[in-house]
């Protein structure tokens, strides 16, 4: 919109411009290098834009993308080639559907575990044949009852019941 400019090498830089206050005050802005931050638990480089004294925050590799990167199949991520988050130059940068994008980070090594873990091994206080205990005690016996059993919350015992959790045993 005429207030920043972005770079091949993803930078962000304010542009030179004239401010004209309403009390009739002019100001020359000169244009300066904008500072990024990696925030979030995420760590990209973030950049953030004011303009009518409200900031947006924006990441660095989606502006180079935008800018110099056409999406002509309307993809909605932008993949770091290389698998460095701090690396947005444009040659480093291509738009990617969200499962090639996570094909990527699992072939990059960047993405270690993409399968989440369950039952035991995220850590639960129940087994596998608990959970076949509890389901086949369910009509004959007490929600309750199962979970003092068991030592853990009725709530847990219901969504095993259900099948909400440990859906991956029958």
């Amino acid at each position: 919109e005429g207030w920043y400019q972005v770079s091949t090498w993803g930078t962000v830089r304010s542009v030179d411009r004239t401010i004209f206050y309403e009390d009739g005050r002019v100001q020359k802005h000169r244009g300066k290098t904008m500072s990024t931050s990696n925030k979030g638990k995420n760590k990209y480089a973030v950049v953030g834009l004011c303009k009518n004294r409200k900031t947006r925050f924006e990441y660095v590799h989606r502006l180079v993308a935008m800018t110099f990167i056409p999406n002509t199949e309307n993809k909605r991520e932008v993949n770091h080639k290389d698998g460095d988050k701090r690396n947005n130059r444009l040659t480093n940068l291509e738009w990617t559907s969200s499962s090639e994008n996570k094909r990527h980070a699992v072939a990059a090594g960047v993405l270690f575990n993409p399968r989440p873990k369950r039952g035991r091994e995220a850590g639960g206080k129940l087994t596998d044949d608990a959970v076949r205990f509890i389901r086949a005690e369910a009509g004959k016996r007490s929600t309750r009852e199962l979970a003092r059993l068991f030592g853990v919350c009725r709530k847990t015992i219901v969504s095993v019941i259900r099948g909400n959790t440990w859906g991956h045993i029958t």
